[in-house]
């Protein structure tokens, strides 16, 4: 079921579901069709991101088992941090965009620059970002890398003025 995206939901995720059914009577499943992959796309990415798999209970509970079950943990974060590493090397070599800024948008599309997407070596643009979850790893990481070049670019360095700003990368992945 984990391959496939098609795990079971937890008490949060099950208790949504019922709300949608409930409080739209029939019509949230024609607003919101899609529910659980959508859900274990973003677990999955989570178990995978260091520090961020903390959250998840169920790498929490395999870590405490340990054995095979730490090994596997293990192996996840390695899997992640290997993904956000290549992704950074990309994005550092201009190999990689992210989402556009807020209020770029336009000017990205007249520049004929495509969000979400990897740079081939004779210039060409391929968006990746339906390939989840892998996908996820590379838009994360160009976004960011985006939003602090951008910051650097302003001039604006300290803490404050990132905190301030945060919601413009936030928002957008």
């Amino acid at each position: 079921k984990e391959v496939t995206f098609q795990e079971d939901l937890g008490r949060a995720g099950q208790d949504f579901v019922k709300f949608k059914k409930d409080a739209f009577g029939g019509a949230g499943n024609v607003i919101m069709p899609f529910v659980k992959t959508p859900t274990n796309l973003i677990k999955w990415l989570v178990r995978r991101t260091p520090g961020l798999n903390m959250i998840s209970s169920k790498s929490r509970a395999m870590w405490a088992k340990g054995g095979r079950d730490r090994d596997i943990v293990m192996a996840q974060l390695t899997l992640g941090t290997s993904l956000y590493g290549m992704a950074y090397s990309m994005y550092q070599n201009d190999k990689l965009t992210g989402i556009a800024p807020q209020g770029h948008r336009a000017a990205w599309e007249s520049a004929g620059i495509l969000e979400s997407s990897y740079v081939t070596d004779d210039g060409r643009t391929v968006q990746y970002n339906r390939a989840d979850p892998i996908a996820s790893f590379f838009n994360i990481t160009a976004s960011m890398g985006q939003f602090f070049d951008d910051m650097q670019r302003r001039g604006l360095t300290d803490d404050s003025d990132f905190m301030e700003r945060w919601d413009e990368v936030s928002f957008a992945i």
